[in-house]
C-alpha cells in the first residue's frame, strides 16, 4: 500500500527554511503516541475503539492558538470550557506568526496538547511531536465534525498516518467561507490625495465612515512606479519614516503576491514552462519579477529591513501607517481583524484612508487574478494533538472541538464574542453576516479568549457569519471573471508521491530551498545581477536535485480538473 500522505508545502504566509533540530520527547506509554525518541512511531492498535464519553476525571490540556500573544489565564472562556468539560486549560502563550517562536516549540519538545499553527503535518509527525488521531475516535467524539468530513470526503483521504488506513496525522481543516476570496492590492489613497493622484474607475465605498474604497481598475505597473516614487518624496520625516513598500524575511505572498499575480505566477505554484514542468521559483515569469522588485530597491521604494524582520513586524508597520502599499486577501477587509490591515490601520491612525484594487496590470497587458481558496482544502489548516496526549485526553479534546467549531453559539461566541459587546448582527442572528466592533482589539480579543480556543473549521454557518457586507463589492468582481485565473498546478492533494519524494530524502528539498531564498533575497537587494547569475542559479539548484523532484511532481494531477472532477487520481 502507498503512503496516503500529503506533501504540504508551506501556507500562504509561510516560506520559512525550517529547522532542522531533533528533540527527544519524553516517552508516553499509550496507544496513538510515540517513544522518547521519536524514531518508532506507534499508532493506535486495529483493535483499540473508543469508550463511552466518560469525563468525571479532571484532566489538565495545553492549548494553543491564533492571539497567543495577548491571551489571559482565567478568561471567560476558558472558564466556561472547563467547567464544561472537566478540565484545566493551561494556556500555551507565543505568537502564531512568529517562525522563531513555534519552532522552539517544537524543537524544545514543549508542543501543547491541542494547537493551530501554520506547519506541515508529517514534519511534525517525523519530529516525533504529535500523535496520530484514530477516525474510530472523530466519529465517536466529534460526530458533527464526521458529517462534514462526510460532504466533503476528500478530508478523509489528507494527512493519513503512513501506512494506515483511517488514522490522521492532523484534525484536517476545511474551509467553506473562501469562495470569492483572493489577492488584491492596497494603497494608502489619502497617500495618493497629498501626492494628486487620483484612482482609475469610480470609487465604491466600503465601510460607513468612508476609509476604505474599492475600484475595480487597477494601475498598471509603471503607473505604480510613478505612485512609489511620489509616495517616496513624502519621506521627509527621519525620525517618523514612510515606505512605499515593506515585506517580511518569511512570506513573499504578503510582501509582494500581486506584483508576482501581474507576470502570471503566484507563490508556492508549479507550471510548465518551454515544455517542461517546474517550480515557479526557476520560472522566467519569477526572475522578470525579482528584476522588477530589484529596481523598486534600488530606487528606494522598499523598507530594507524587510530582509530581517518577520510578519508580525511588518504588519505592525503597516498598522502604524508607516507603509503606502501592501498585497492582502479580500477576506481580511473586516473589521473584527484588527490585527491586520485596513482595519488594524484604523485602529491606530483613524483618519487614514485606503483604495483597493485588483493586481496590477503587468508588462503584458493582461489583468490576473489569484484565488484564494480554490478549494475547501485548498490550504488544509490543520489542528494537531501532541505527542503526549492519551487516548482519554484525545477523547476529551476532541469533544471540546467538536462543540467550539459546531455548536451554533459556540461558533459564533468563540470567534466573534458575545453579541452587543463584541459583535452586531447584520441582519437576522444566525443567518447573516457578522460585524465586529471597532474596539474589539487583539488585547480584548486575548482578555476573553476569543479565538483562541476555536480551531480554523469553517462550515456552512461560519461562511455566512464571516460572510461581510464590506466585501461584496470585491467579491462580485471576482464573480465577473474579466480577469486570467491563476489557480491551475499541479498537485499531490492526497500524498500518493510521498513514498517517491521520501526515496530521494529530504536533504534535496533543504538544499534547494536555501539556494532559492539566497538568491531570491540577493536578487532583489542587488547583491547579485540577476541575469549574469540566472544560469548558474538553475545549475545549482538542478544539481541540489531539483530535477528529480519536478519529474515525480509531474506525476500529479492538475487541480483545477481534479476538483471538478474530470482527472481521476
Amino acid at each position: 500500500m502507498s503512503k496516503k500522505v500529503k506533501r504540504m508545502l508551506s501556507f500562504l504566509i509561510a516560506i520559512v527554511i525550517v529547522t532542522t533540530l531533533f528533540t527527544a520527547c519524553t516517552k508516553k506509554e499509550d496507544t496513538g503516541t510515540q517513544d522518547d525518541a521519536g524514531k518508532e512511531k506507534t499508532t493506535t492498535g486495529v483493535d483499540k475503539e473508543p469508550t463511552g464519553l466518560d469525563n468525571s476525571k479532571l484532566l489538565e490540556i495545553s492549548w494553543f492558538g491564533f492571539n497567543g500573544t495577548e491571551i489571559v489565564e482565567g478568561n471567560p472562556l476558558q472558564k466556561e470550557i472547563e467547567e464544561k468539560f472537566n478540565v484545566k486549560i493551561k494556556n500555551v502563550k507565543a505568537d502564531i506568526f512568529n517562525s522563531e517562536q513555534i519552532n522552539l516549540m517544537i524543537n524544545s519538545g514543549e508542543m501543547p496538547d491541542a494547537s493551530f499553527m501554520y506547519q506541515s503535518p508529517i514534519d511534525l509527525w517525523e519530529k516525533g511531536v504529535t500523535r496520530s488521531i484514530p477516525r474510530s475516535f472523530i466519529e465517536q467524539y466529534s460526530p458533527n465534525f464526521k458529517k462534514l468530513l462526510d460532504r466533503y470526503p476528500i478530508g478523509w483521504k489528507l494527512n493519513v498516518v503512513p501506512d494506515k488506513e483511517d488514522e490522521y496525522l492532523a484534525i484536517n481543516g476545511i474551509n467553506l467561507a473562501g469562495d470569492g476570496d483572493g489577492w488584491v492590492s492596497y494603497y494608502r489613497l489619502d497617500w495618493l490625495e497629498n501626492v494628486g493622484i487620483k484612482p482609475k474607475g469610480e470609487l465604491i465605498p466600503i465601510d460607513e465612515d468612508g476609509h476604505v474604497f474599492f475600484c475595480e481598475t487597477p494601475f498598471t505597473l509603471e503607473e505604480q512606479d510613478e505612485i512609489f516614487d511620489a509616495f517616496l518624496k513624502m519621506n521627509t520625516d527621519t525620525k517618523n519614516p514612510k515606505y512605499a513598500m515593506s515585506g517580511n524575511k518569511d512570506t513573499t505572498n504578503y510582501s509582494w503576491e500581486t506584483i508576482l499575480n501581474s507576470f502570471g505566477v503566484k507563490t508556492w505554484m508549479n507550471l510548465e514552462e518551454g515544455g517542461k514542468y517546474i517550480q515557479y521559483y526557476q520560472s522566467n515569469k519569477w526572475k522578470e519579477a525579482l528584476k522588477l522588485l530589484n529596481n523598486y530597491y534600488k530606487k528606494g521604494y522598499i523598507d530594507q529591513e524587510w530582509t530581517s524582520q518577520d510578519l508580525t513586524k511588518h504588519w505592525e508597520k503597516l498598522n502604524s501607517g508607516m507603509v503606502g502599499w501592501w498585497p492582502n486577501f479580500i477576506s481580511y477587509v473586516n473589521p473584527s481583524y484588527q490585527d491586520r490591515p485596513p482595519f488594524g490601520i484604523l485602529a491606530k491612525v483613524p483618519n487614514a484612508k485606503m483604495l483597493i484594487t485588483p493586481p496590477e496590470i503587468g508588462p503584458n497587458g493582461k489583468q490576473y487574478f489569484c484565488p484564494g481558496n480554490s478549494s475547501p482544502h485548498n490550504y488544509n489548516y490543520p489542528s494537531f494533538i501532541g505527542h503526549g496526549v492519551d487516548d482519554e485526553k484525545l477523547a476529551r479534546i476532541l469533544q471540546i472541538f467538536d462543540y467550539l467549531c459546531f455548536d451554533k453559539e459556540a461558533q459564533v461566541k468563540y470567534h466573534f464574542g458575545f453579541e452587543g459587546q463584541h459583535f452586531t448582527w447584520q441582519g437576522e442572528p444566525y443567518n447573516s453576516g457578522i460585524s465586529a466592533k471597532e474596539d474589539v482589539t487583539p488585547k480584548v480579543q486575548g482578555e476573553y479568549g476569543l479565538r483562541f480556543y476555536k480551531f480554523v473549521m469553517y462550515d456552512e454557518n461560519m461562511a455566512i457569519y464571516l460572510s461581510q457586507k464590506e466585501q461584496i463589492p470585491m467579491t462580485n468582481w471576482v464573480k465577473v471573471g474579466n480577469y486570467e485565473s491563476i489557480d491551475n498546478w499541479r498537485h499531490d492533494i492526497f500524498g500518493e508521491l510521498q513514498e517517491e519524494y521520501d526515496k530521494l530524502g529530504k536533504q534535496i528539498g533543504s538544499d534547494v530551498s536555501m539556494i532559492w531564498q539566497e538568491f531570491y533575497m540577493k536578487a532583489i537587494t542587488g547583491e547579485i545581477d540577476i541575469d549574469s547569475e540566472w544560469d548558474n542559479y538553475l545549475k545549482r539548484i538542478e544539481e541540489a536535485g531539483i530535477g528529480k523532484q519536478n519529474e515525480i511532481g509531474n506525476k500529479a494531477p492538475l487541480f483545477a480538473p481534479l476538483l471538478k472532477g474530470d482527472v481521476k487520481y
